[in-house]
């Protein structure tokens, strides 16, 4: 039996409070409301049915595009695809009607005009534009499937295709570039022409789609973050957060950036690290944070993202990483020397303590408040301030708190001060 998803969609949390101040019918009208056939139906949906409703809701209807292709030609097995050449100033229209949703399957989005890689594709197409063909790599999109239209009759000149569901799944700082152009200087679009292969994914095994995504993508330089996008728990927790209102970016590219609904990979993976059970993740998190995404099938990165994280319970940490953030920031701004450096390189092991108190506190059924939240991380920073001086009184700073067997020192003496289990 499938897991009963749309219970997540709205989720107390009683030990979280802010204390600072179907069916479808379809109905004819006019001369048509005295035709004999049907005028009403109905569609019983299964909760999967209706929690895919939801989110596809959320998410915008799939792309549906007639794409031109010139000088194309055709591959039907083992599985369909077509390629050949398609103009610029149509590539623009993709990304300026369909972004982002266009790279829903690719590792990343558009990455911005002022990268070394998109300036250079700007500049080939402001210089060189009818030579553009030869100088890019090309766009690789997949398609739910794909229909030529009898236009053009057998000739391979030009040809009509209707493609449903696209995505594109490699070339993404190519479509961008290419949009980005269409507004400072539309007619160096007027002459290029861009490679590209339409993929059908009718038919096709089921893990295909990530085959293709992985292989085109690992051609070019990418980091261990890129390949979370290919992980199906990372979409389900957006689709659970979009339900609540809450916008969560896990692609390069995508825009980041925190706000009051709004957060992305990187604090999503800190929040995670910092309230484990072990301190190893919190001081990896501080150490190199890459290292957490490196394997996406075992360890680290299935101790943080598994089917057992609800999008609530992340945003819910996400919440409290924050107010443990801005009470470091405050301390920051207060304490001068080694103590101030405690406040800033030792953050990842004051917000694990800090979490270990939230837990105990839960645990006894206490109500945890903002306010709690901020007393606790300045009173286990406090903590921390002075093990650290006992302990390492000599060390580095800045490196000490990288050092995973001397961060577990100086938790264990910590953790034993403030009586956290």
């Amino acid at each position: 039996m499938s897991a009963i998803r749309p219970r997540l969609s709205r989720v107390h949390i009683p030990s979280f409070h802010h204390s600072r101040s179907g069916s479808a019918t379809h109905s004819q009208t006019g001369s048509e409301q005295n035709d004999t056939g049907e005028i009403a139906f109905t569609r019983v949906l299964s909760q999967e049915n209706f929690y895919n409703t939801l989110t596809q809701g959320a998410q915008g209807s799939p792309i549906n595009i007639t794409i031109n292709l010139f000088e194309w030609a055709q591959k039907e097995q083992p599985m369909r695809a077509y390629y050949g050449q398609v103009a610029a100033s149509d590539v623009a229209d993709w990304y300026n009607k369909h972004q982002p949703r266009l790279f829903s399957r690719n590792i990343r989005s558009f990455l911005g005009s002022n990268t070394s890689v998109n300036e250079s594709i700007c500049a080939s197409l402001q210089n060189n534009p009818e030579i553009f063909w030869y100088l890019n790599n090309g766009i690789t999109a997949l398609c739910g499937s794909i229909r030529k239209r009898a236009i053009g009759g057998t000739t391979r000149d030009a040809g009509q295709f209707d493609c449903t569901d696209v995505t594109i799944v490699n070339g993404a700082q190519t479509v961008g570039s290419i949009s980005s152009m269409s507004k400072t200087d539309p007619e160096s679009l007027n002459s290029a022409r861009v490679p590209i292969r339409l993929i059908s994914l009718e038919g096709c095994p089921e893990d295909f789609a990530i085959q293709v995504t992985r292989a085109t993508n690992t051609q070019n330089r990418v980091d261990s973050r890129n390949f979370v996008a290919l992980d199906p728990e990372q979409e389900r927790l957006r689709n659970e957060l979009q339900i609540e209102g809450i916008d969560y970016e896990f692609r390069q590219g995508e825009i980041e950036g925190a706000g009051p609904t709004r957060f992305g990979l990187v604090e999503a993976t800190i929040a995670l690290a910092c309230s484990r059970q072990s301190v190893d993740l919190a001081v990896q998190a501080k150490r190199e944070i890459s290292k957490l995404w490196d394997d996406l099938s075992k360890a680290p990165y299935k101790t943080l993202f598994h089917s057992g994280l609800s999008g609530p319970n992340l945003w819910q940490r996400v919440q409290f990483l924050r107010e443990m953030e801005k009470a470091l920031e405050e301390q920051r701004q207060i304490f001068e020397g080694r103590s101030a450096h405690v406040a800033i390189h030792g953050n990842r092991i004051v917000e694990y303590l800090a979490f270990k108190m939230i837990n105990d506190a839960q645990k006894k059924n206490q109500r945890v408040t903002l306010d709690d939240i901020n007393a606790f991380t300045k009173r286990v920073l406090k903590c921390v301030i002075e093990c650290t001086e006992n302990n390492y009184p000599d060390s580095y700073i800045a490196s000490l708190y990288k050092n995973a067997t001397k961060c577990k020192v100086i938790v264990d003496d910590a953790a034993n001060h403030l009586s956290i289990t």
